[in-house]
């Protein structure tokens, strides 16, 4: 791939929301409920603690939200 590709960084963000829901158990970091695998793409990729409250860019702040909750939430 090129690293400035619009495929390769899709894989990227893709490969991303299946370790963070692999890491999460399979479910939502707000409401809890489960993440199909095939459903991945319906997924956003959230901050833990917002930047704006003091959270940082490190991987282990980041989690996934199901559509409805990055819907709903402010954060």
């Amino acid at each position: 791939y090129d690293i400035n590709s619009l495929s390769y960084k899709g894989n990227q963000i893709q490969g991303l929301k299946y370790n963070l829901a692999l890491k999460q158990g399979w479910r939502c970091m707000h409401c809890q409920n489960p993440i199909l695998q095939q459903d991945i793409h319906r997924h956003d990729i959230h901050y833990m603690k917002p930047l704006q409250f003091g959270g940082t860019h490190d991987m282990n702040n980041l989690g996934i939200k199901c559509h409805n909750c990055s819907e709903f939430s402010p954060y």
